[in-house]
């Protein structure tokens, strides 16, 4: 699942050393894209399914970087702050997405999770779907890149790669991926690779 259930994934791949699926849940099945649906059903067969189509995405900042997934929504997240349920985020893949929220409130999650130094020990960042209150299409894109100009403006002095239309959460697309295990960000083939021997227990 996604969204809300972002607060279990990070308890289960913390605490239980869980690799958990963040992606589409039962109730959303029959609006989910075929090739969603497909990914889905081989990575919960064993197959070690990376992003390959990725020609929507847009990379923002290049790079080659390896690191374990982690993240979900941007809301459940900052309330995780703190707790003993606070994801690993050091040298962290952090997959961020959320939904009818405004650009200020967006901008202020987006700030605290970079002053509290969360950012900022990312491997890698992948920016999903951002969707406008309305719901208008064009204040949609309007709002997703002004987030992605201001995740830059707030790790500008970091390295690492950085994606965005990545094709998970709210939005049309919702692509599986297996929060707790490695990937690898390749911004000069624009995929995402799966390391399934890498798989190991999280705990700080």
């Amino acid at each position: 699942g996604f969204s809300d259930l972002t607060v279990l994934h990070a308890a289960l791949n913390r605490d239980a050393g869980l690799v958990t699926m963040h992606g589409p849940m039962v109730a959303t099945l029959g609006q989910t894209a075929r090739e969603d649906l497909q990914r889905l059903f081989s990575l919960l067969a064993g197959e070690p399914t990376g992003l390959h189509d990725t020609a929507a995405m847009e990379i923002l900042r290049p790079g080659i970087r390896r690191g374990r997934l982690c993240g979900g929504n941007l809301t459940c997240l900052l309330s995780l702050l703190g707790t003993p349920w606070e994801p690993a985020w050091q040298d962290a893949i952090i997959l961020l997405e959320d939904t009818g929220e405004p650009m200020y409130r967006l901008d202020r999650m987006l700030t605290q999770l970079a002053q509290a130094g969360r950012l900022q020990q990312a491997a890698g960042l992948l920016l999903g779907s951002f969707d406008h209150p309305s719901g208008d299409t064009l204040e949609t894109i309007r709002l997703q890149e002004q987030v992605w100009q201001r995740v830059l403006e707030l790790t500008r002095d970091a390295d690492f790669p950085v994606w965005a239309n990545v094709p998970l959460g709210h939005g049309q697309r919702n692509a599986a991926l297996p929060l707790g295990m490695e990937a690898e960000m390749n911004s000069l083939t624009g995929t995402l690779t799966l390391l399934p021997q890498s798989v190991h227990r999280v705990h700080e």
